[in-house]
């Protein structure tokens, strides 16, 4: 058990290495992310957003530049886009 563990947290880091290789400084995904995934994320400075909304997946790349990417390994400089500023907002109760 502890093998499958540290070879889940080598992926996951792995992973987190990926996107900051890339160059992302923000990732916005549409299914979850595991928290370990955060974790390593965070500590790279990438805030990770989840759970968006097809359609506000579609918005941001549009807006942004950037292109939805399908699978991290296929994640290259050029498919990301730009903000000049980022921020999360709070509506209502």
């Amino acid at each position: 058990m502890d093998a499958f563990l540290r070879e889940e947290e080598n992926m996951l880091r792995e992973m987190a290495e990926k996107v900051a290789a890339a160059g992302a400084n923000v990732l916005i995904c549409q299914k979850g992310i595991d928290d370990m995934a955060q974790h390593f994320l965070a500590r790279k400075g990438i805030l990770a957003v989840r759970r968006a909304k097809k359609s506000d997946m579609e918005k941001l790349s549009k807006a942004t530049g950037g292109r939805i990417v399908t699978n991290i390994e296929d994640l290259k400089p050029e498919d990301l886009g730009y903000a000049k500023l980022v921020e999360e907002r709070k509506i209502g109760d």
